[in-house]
């Protein structure tokens, strides 16, 4: 209505598929109640780096990149020395307004808590989290905002 353009940045309804209004409750184009996607953060504890799963994202790949084999990943954990984490080890995935783990069959595993994760078995993220990639500890913080 403002007639600025519409970028990809906001979220979609899931009825209707309008751009919805960041903060609104309902779509305004359909009517439909409006679930807010929570912004996930990755905080390593070891040194306290923070990494945020950009808004928009759907498919979040923790590993290591390696050029050579044409493998990338989204957070690359290669830098810290963790020759155990797989090129693939892991992802976050979002599904109907949640956040959502899976292990990628990965060599060295991943841990939530202290539970192995069973490869490509979704577990839900939940607000303080702890998750091992391989011995990588991480911690979790889901915030609305």
């Amino acid at each position: 209505n403002c007639g600025n353009p519409v970028t990809d940045q906001h979220e979609k309804c899931r009825n209707c598929s309008s751009p919805v209004i960041p903060g609104a409750a309902y779509c305004h184009h359909c009517g439909v109640r409006v679930e807010p996607i929570p912004t996930l953060t990755l905080t390593m504890v070891e040194n306290n780096q923070e990494y945020r799963i950009p808004k928009g994202s759907k498919v979040y790949m923790i590993g290591r990149t390696v050029p050579q084999q044409g493998i990338f990943v989204d957070l690359d954990l290669g830098p810290y020395g963790q020759r155990k984490v797989s090129r693939q080890h892991a992802r976050f995935v979002l599904r109907d307004n949640k956040w959502y783990l899976e292990d990628m069959n990965s060599k060295a595993g991943t841990r939530v808590y202290n539970k192995q994760a069973e490869p490509l078995v979704p577990v839900l993220i939940e607000d303080s989290m702890v998750i091992y990639f391989a011995d990588l500890k991480f911690k979790i913080n889901l915030s609305y905002s």
